[in-house]
């Protein structure tokens, strides 16, 4: 889980071509620019989205509360940066 842009930059190096990626709060603006990730599975919060009113990109896939609580469980391990 990426909070803000600090923390992926700090992640980004971490990050493997099967982990997945929710991008949160401030760190949703990141969704504006060219991401250049290993992983291709990339989620961000849908409420984060629309309070900053960004345009995400088709590929991004936008994740409710239910859905985001969902794909937790559904991790073996949780970062957040």
């Amino acid at each position: 889980m990426i909070f803000s842009p600090d923390g992926w930059e700090q992640a980004k190096t971490l990050i493997e071509d099967t982990d997945r990626i929710v991008f949160l709060q401030d760190a949703c603006y990141l969704l504006e620019s060219e991401l250049a990730s290993p992983s291709e599975l990339i989620y961000a919060r849908a409420i984060d989205v629309n309070a900053r009113a960004i345009k995400a990109p088709d590929a991004i896939e936008l994740l409710d509360d239910e859905l985001w609580v969902k794909l937790t469980e559904q991790s073996t391990n949780v970062l957040s940066w």
